[in-house]
């Protein structure tokens, strides 16, 4: 009998200290993703994440993969609305900040060459803005690229 309340009293202690060290270890990984989502929403910082196929196991890392790339979409993100010309000639794109981050130093290619955006060039968050870019010629491909997002557009 009194060897049953031995092995109790020592389950209970292994017991006790397992569920500290989950609650640790569960403590960890949520301070790390926090300040993970900090500093890459906040501080504008964008850590580089290894391809994490060869660390987990496929299922998992491609999950991570995909929450990664959703969460950034839904941070920075850039589309190009339409395309038309103004009464000179030049190219008029509606360009969407769909993100909820600014974006600066935007810059226009056109066929693979840079061309100038006479009008602002910085987006804020959820703002729809025109830009007026000195282009008369045909195109093919147009990419608005900002520091951090970029639009393609394909005639």
């Amino acid at each position: 009998m009194l060897e049953l309340i031995f092995g109790l009293i020592i389950l209970g202690i292994a017991i006790y200290f397992l569920i500290k060290i989950i609650k640790n270890i569960v403590t960890a990984i949520l301070l790390i993703a926090i300040i993970f989502l900090f500093s890459y929403s906040f501080l504008h910082i964008q850590p580089q994440v290894p391809n994490l196929t060869g660390l987990i196991p496929y299922p998992f890392s491609s999950f991570i993969n995909f929450l990664l790339s959703s969460f950034k979409s839904k941070i920075l993100s850039l589309s190009i609305m339409s395309i038309d010309r103004d009464s000179s000639g030049r190219l008029l794109v509606v360009a969407k900040n769909e993100g909820i981050l600014p974006l600066k130093n935007c810059y226009a290619k056109i066929n693979n060459k840079t061309a100038e955006i006479l009008n602002s060039n910085e987006f804020s968050p959820k703002e729809t803005k025109i830009l007026q870019i000195d282009w008369k010629n045909d195109f093919k491909i147009i990419e608005i690229i900002c520091d951090k997002a970029k639009a393609i557009y394909e005639k």
